[in-house]
């Protein structure tokens, strides 16, 4: 039995390098058993969580999340719960779900504000994707599921994308949303916003691709397609450090419909690539 956080101490036992950990790793690392080393494996509770539902397993057993115990190898597909399992069986299960949800779940603050990290010292770029952004007004996502979506129907000009976001290093970026647009939004005019800092660019080249690969889907899936998007540099915005929202505007649109957006880029500029990029500006 093995799970997602038994990967990372996994990868550092075979790369041979050591790791200083300010918390217990969950996980362990299953080297010996992708060698075929022999070895004692200890015996070990797995907990899964999602909304709010915690369910426990070990080797043999699973415990859902209305407390009902599966016999995993009799009844892998956990078609049906044991019948009056034995009390000792059932406690030690109840038990070390109720110790998981009283010690970690108890660390989630569920009133957090998710914002997106942007500027972070060590690095250049940061990319905020449609799948963290919020659409506004007509706009809507290619998909109900926001991994690998687009935005689309961007009609109005009153409509916007916007990010919540944590300017971690205050200063000038470079701005590129990857893109696309038909021929009648040519001349169309976008707008980047943080709070007073402002900047405008237009969409000069229309770039309408059609989606990859759905000929070869027997069946239509119910995740978004993907599209060729087109990068189109917007220019150089000042960011202040702080929490702020980040905005994508329009300020003029030019026919029935404006752009569609997959992803902003921000890049962090230094002095020297500041200047730089000025002078690829100004010709």
């Amino acid at each position: 039995m093995a799970a997602t956080i038994d990967v990372l101490p996994s990868l550092v036992d075979m790369a041979g390098i050591s790791m200083k950990e300010n918390k217990k790793l969950d996980g362990v690392s299953l080297k010996p058993l992708l060698l075929g080393e022999d070895q004692d494996w200890e015996e070990r509770f797995i907990f899964s969580h999602w909304n709010g539902a915690v369910s426990v397993r070990n080797q043999d057993y699973l415990l859902d999340k209305e407390d009902r115990l599966f016999d995993l190898k009799n009844d892998p597909g956990q078609l049906e719960p044991i019948i009056n399992p034995s009390d000792s069986l059932q406690a030690l299960f109840v038990e070390a779900k109720a110790n998981w949800k009283n010690k970690v779940l108890s660390e989630l603050d569920r009133n957090r504000r998710e914002v997106f990290p942007i500027g972070y010292s060590k690095s250049t770029f940061t990319h905020l994707p449609a799948r963290d952004g919020i659409a506004h007004g007509s706009i809507q996502r290619s998909n109900r599921f926001p991994n690998s979506s687009f935005f689309t129907n961007w009609i109005s000009e009153s409509d916007s994308i916007t990010w919540d976001a944590e300017v971690l290093t205050s200063g000038n970026y470079k701005a590129t949303i990857y893109y696309t647009a038909k021929e009648s939004a040519v001349g169309s005019i976008i707008s980047l916003e943080q709070g007073e800092n402002q900047l405008e660019a237009p969409v000069l080249i229309a770039h309408d691709p059609p989606f990859v690969a759905v000929e070869y889907d027997r069946y239509p899936r119910q995740e978004s397609y993907e599209k060729n998007f087109r990068p189109l540099e917007l220019g150089i915005i000042h960011l202040d450090e702080g929490v702020h929202s980040i905005a994508l505007k329009s300020k003029k649109i030019n026919g029935p419909e404006f752009i569609e957006v997959r992803l902003l880029v921000l890049e962090k500029l230094d002095e020297k690539n500041e200047r730089l990029f000025q002078c690829l500006e100004d010709g």
